[in-house]
């Protein structure tokens, strides 16, 4: 048909294979302040960020302590950072951006940033003038760890957002954005930001793609696993990883029904949730383990603990914990580790290992080792690339 014959089809498939065997491109979008010297020969040690990132189709948004960037992919696959006047003007203030949520172009782009002294900003696209911050959710001047946002149409309600924040307090706050205004900024609806207090400290939190206000939420592992059972309120703890209506506040999910053995020590976080679809999640956390999870077999209507268990599980063959992971809501799932900016590449239709791995600094055209200790603090991809958000730059990895 005319559709295998085009050449956008075409570089799709050549796309996807070079995924799996082909010889990527690396290069380096954004350095850092690099090291200081001081007089006498002493040096200063590098100022290293975590920066937060997410790209959509062309357009790449990052933080950079307490400012936010935009790249964009020009005609010679080229990187190009866009003015101030096209892109997200004045700062956070003092704290740095430590959560990023951006629409897409299509849906206005948006980005609501969260900071590390507990504020909600949010960043108008065109330009026009600083970030305004987001009244009436609870202040607990303790840093933002995770946002994210997604459409509320299918809840009834075409034209808003639906907006859910975690702290590293534990607070977990929700609310509905109506353009470019939140619902509590008016008076007759003032108190709609709806707050629970987990009990834990919450490293990250992800919206049902549907919009139906069920939301993954994912902990430190600091408290006890089986305390909570599913149905009870969001505020009486549970395990580290938690299924939540926030529109009621009651956990869908939690405690021994979303553990397996790995997941009941004390500690045994997570750090990164993503949804394959609207009833697969993947998790990664500390105790280096991959999970693919089924949300439709963790109800209450489940009888046995053997299908409450995750539908897979893949082991990091280093040992190395999770810090991110994304995934293209096909069968694509990309997983971001602690050491050595190491990102490798899974395929849930294979539940033996890995598919391949991508180390930094591995991939540059000059052929010299650029390798690196930083974790990979924030990750995302498309078909043609993905971009690594490291302690001392912004690197990406292009397969076209």
């Amino acid at each position: 048909s005319a559709a295998f014959l085009g050449s956008a089809y075409r570089d799709e498939l050549r796309a996807g294979a070079a995924w799996h065997r082909g010889r990527p491109l690396e290069s380096t979008l954004c350095n850092f302040k690099p090291a200081r010297h001081q007089r006498g020969g002493h040096q200063r040690p590098a100022v290293l960020a975590m920066p937060c990132l997410q790209l959509h189709g062309s357009q790449l948004v990052y933080s950079q302590e307490n400012r936010l960037y935009r790249l964009r992919l020009n005609a010679g696959d080229c990187w190009q950072r866009l003015v101030a006047t096209d892109a997200y003007r004045g700062s956070v203030g003092a704290a740095d951006v430590t959560a990023l949520s951006v629409e897409s172009p299509a849906d206005g782009g948006r980005a609501l940033v969260g900071t590390g002294d507990g504020r909600l900003l949010l960043w108008a696209s065109d330009g026009a003038g600083p970030p305004r911050r987001l009244h009436g959710h609870p202040f607990d001047q303790s840093a933002m760890n995770c946002i994210d946002s997604c459409s509320a149409a299918a809840a009834g309600f075409d034209c808003w957002r639906l907006v859910l924040a975690g702290t590293k307090g534990g607070s977990l706050m929700a609310a509905r954005l109506n353009g470019d205004c939140c619902v509590q900024d008016t008076q007759q609806n003032r108190g709609s930001w709806r707050s629970w207090n987990s009990g834990d400290r919450i490293y990250a939190c992800r919206l049902a793609p549907d919009g139906s206000g069920v939301a993954l939420i994912g902990c430190a592992g600091l408290t006890n696993a089986s305390s909570t059972t599913a149905g009870t309120d969001a505020a009486e703890g549970g395990g580290p990883l938690r299924l939540v209506n926030i529109e009621t506040g009651a956990q869908l999910a939690a405690g021994q029904p979303l553990t397996d053995t790995g997941l009941r020590r004390r500690g045994s976080g997570i750090r990164g949730v993503a949804f394959q679809s609207v009833s697969l999640a993947v998790t990664v956390g500390y105790d280096a383990r991959v999970r693919l999870w089924d949300l439709r077999m963790l109800g209450d209507g489940v009888a046995t603990q053997r299908h409450r268990l995750p539908a897979a599980v893949w082991e990091d063959p280093s040992d190395c914990a999770g810090t991110a992971v994304q995934a293209d809501r096909c069968h694509t799932v990309l997983v971001g580790l602690m050491q050595h900016g190491l990102v490798r590449l899974y395929d849930i239709r294979q539940t033996r290992t890995h598919v391949r791995t991508f180390y930094k600094g591995a991939h540059y055209p000059d052929c010299v080792a650029r390798l690196t200790r930083s974790p990979v603090y924030s990750l995302d991809f498309n078909a043609h690339c993905f971009v690594r958000g490291l302690d001392s730059e912004i690197n990406c990895v292009r397969f076209a």
